[in-house]
């Protein structure tokens, strides 16, 4: 959480907000194996999927948005 505060309220008010933090990587065949074990699906379609997914998140970045 991060702390910033609002001068222009009276009186000035903190208010606490999330903030990202990273703790490491992690790569798409960990994320794969992850998935598998919390679904019926094999770590291979797990993994085509995310792979299939980097490649649309790319494509939709690139044109601005999507709807």
């Amino acid at each position: 959480m991060v702390a910033k505060q609002n001068n222009i309220a009276t009186p000035p008010q903190i208010k606490y907000y999330p903030c990202a933090v990273s703790q490491g990587t992690i790569d798409l065949e960990r994320l794969a194996d992850i998935i598998s074990s919390r679904s019926s699906l094999s770590v291979s379609d797990c993994y085509g999927v995310l792979m299939a997914m980097t490649g649309v998140i790319g494509e939709t970045l690139a044109q601005g948005g999507y709807g």
